[in-house]
């Protein structure tokens, strides 16, 4: 009985262990793996808010593009669109009465050219010019 009792004893502070150290092995890989959860966790909600911040700022670039393509086409309709054609003044010209004016017309002549000299050519198209000779070098 005594033999039985202390395998059981045996068994017993053996299976105490075994249960102590799977305890602490299971619980480090439990450990590991609720943290690499946390960390997935916290990576899924950033990639949640940049998408969806990058959605509104799709959609506000998508909004900045049609205004930008109103706009264009407006510029576009207002280019292409003829100017008004140019009213013709001419008959009103005509029927308009004529100015009274306080001053007579005046005519201005043209210059008269200066009387040429007696006895110069005066059918020469230009004046005559001097010839001043160079002064001779200065040698040193």
């Amino acid at each position: 009985m005594e033999t039985i009792a202390a395998v059981l004893g045996g068994v017993l502070i053996g299976a105490l262990a075994a249960a102590l150290i799977g305890a602490g092995w299971w619980g480090r890989k439990l450990k590991a793996s609720a943290e690499r959860v946390a960390r997935l966790e916290q990576a899924r909600q950033q990639s949640e808010q940049a998408s969806t911040q990058l959605r509104k700022q799709f959609d506000q670039m998508r909004i900045e593009v049609a205004e930008l393509r109103h706009q264009a086409d407006r510029q576009r309709a207002r280019r292409d669109t003829p100017a008004p054609a140019p009213v013709d003044e001419t008959p009103d010209l005509l029927l308009r009465e004529t100015p009274v004016e306080e001053f007579p017309a005046t005519m201005i002549l043209p210059r008269k050219p200066p009387a040429a000299a007696p006895g110069t050519a005066a059918d020469e198209p230009f004046p005559a010019t001097m010839m001043v000779p160079r002064k001779p070098p200065a040698s040193s």
